[in-house]
């Protein structure tokens, strides 16, 4: 599934991370928002974590919901 990310100061060669598992095809829109594809997961809320190049990350605690 697809998943629009809001987050402030997106680079090239962000991530994200939905608890344990790595989202794949992420699309960067502009400086803060991104689209990305949720990796398959256990029905429940997860950490959304969003790692820019530089390795500074932004956590939101149950932020996605499978």
């Amino acid at each position: 599934m697809h998943v629009v990310v809001r987050v402030a100061g997106v680079t090239d060669g962000v991530t994200v991370t939905f608890d344990t598992a790595l989202g794949t095809d992420v699309h960067i829109v502009n400086s803060t928002l991104l689209i990305v594809t949720t990796p398959a997961h256990v029905t429940g809320l997860v950490d959304v974590i969003v790692k820019n190049s530089a390795g500074e990350s932004k956590t939101l605690s149950g932020g996605y919901g499978y």
